[in-house]
């Protein structure tokens, strides 16, 4: 007999991106995950696995115009949105991703669709189709670009910037669920005029995300060039495999930007439901939801 689902030790945590992201953005970024906490939070309450439930809300997030991600997303030197994403099940350490990607709706779908087949990474115009044939919605550029990009896309310099300028808006999503299960997702447009066929940390395993039952899962926001060589996500992973919980292990992981003179956030859960949230720029917006009977933990 199958056992009943129970809502003990369930976890949800998101994340809207991390860097210098102006005050007057603030307001947007914390409704957007709050938005993103309610729409998935009952999933988790009903018994759905950790992969449904950050699949969900990190759709909710594309969909949510403030955010680098899906509607939104930054646009690229050559004026078109470019999209990455990448989605890891912690039962079976099975990861998809999508990179490079145009005119699908809601890229971690995609991601998804890719884990549910024999591949693990496809990009460009392969993904593009590979994503049509699934059935995924396809969106015509005009929808995916909103006109605080416009004009940044106007605004902004040809060289890519090495620290960080401007606001960012990556999106993730970690969940602990009632068996116990573990997933991660994220989702990003990239930096502003990034040069096309650009593709940074989110879609890339142990760097944009990963996630191991048991252990924790990862989701994390910054700039991707060196987050990608620090293999940030898997280093925090090791982290927690070690003793470390969530919270500590958040804090700690910030600690390793420094080699690099790097920056960005990281949102964990680990195999105990403990949340963690952490970051070294000026603000990332984050929301944490547990079923202990605390109130919810929302960046200010």
């Amino acid at each position: 007999m199958r056992p009943k689902h129970s809502s003990a030790g369930i976890t949800l945590v998101v994340h809207g991106g991390s860097g210098n992201i102006p005050e007057s953005e603030h307001a947007a970024h914390r409704e957007g995950v709050i938005g993103a906490l309610n729409h998935a939070w009952p999933m988790l309450q009903a018994g759905k696995s950790a992969l449904d439930v950050v699949e969900a809300a990190v759709c909710f997030l594309e969909d949510y115009p403030a955010f680098d991600a899906g509607r939104g997303s930054c646009i690229n030197r050559a004026g078109f949105v470019e999209l990455d994403a990448s989605i890891m099940d912690g039962s079976e350490l099975s990861y998809g991703a999508v990179a490079g990607m145009r005119s699908i709706r809601n890229p971690v779908r995609a991601a998804r669709k890719v884990l549910e087949s024999e591949y693990t990474f496809l990009v460009g115009e392969g993904a593009r189709e590979f994503a049509l044939d699934a059935g995924l919605e396809s969106c015509p550029e005009e929808w995916f670009q909103v006109e605080r990009e416009i004009q940044r896309w106007r605004e902004c310099s040809k060289e890519e910037p090495t620290a960080p300028a401007g606001p960012r808006g990556t999106v993730g999503a970690v969940a602990r669920d009632s068996n116990g299960r573990l997933a991660a997702a994220t989702s990003t447009g990239g930096p502003p005029c990034k040069p096309p066929g650009r593709v940074g940390d989110s879609p890339l395993i142990g760097a944009g995300l990963y996630a191991e039952d048991n252990v924790a899962a990862i989701s994390v926001t910054g700039r991707g060039e060196l987050l990608t060589r620090l293999l940030w996500s898997y280093r925090a992973t090791l982290l927690v495999q070690g003793g470390m919980p969530a919270p500590a292990a958040a804090e700690a992981a910030v600690s390793f930007l420094g080699r690099l003179k790097a920056y960005g956030g990281i949102i964990i859960v680990d195999g105990d439901g403990r949340p963690g949230a952490a970051f070294n720029t000026q603000y990332m917006a984050y929301g944490i939801r547990m079923d202990n009977g605390e109130p919810d933990r929302i960046s200010p």
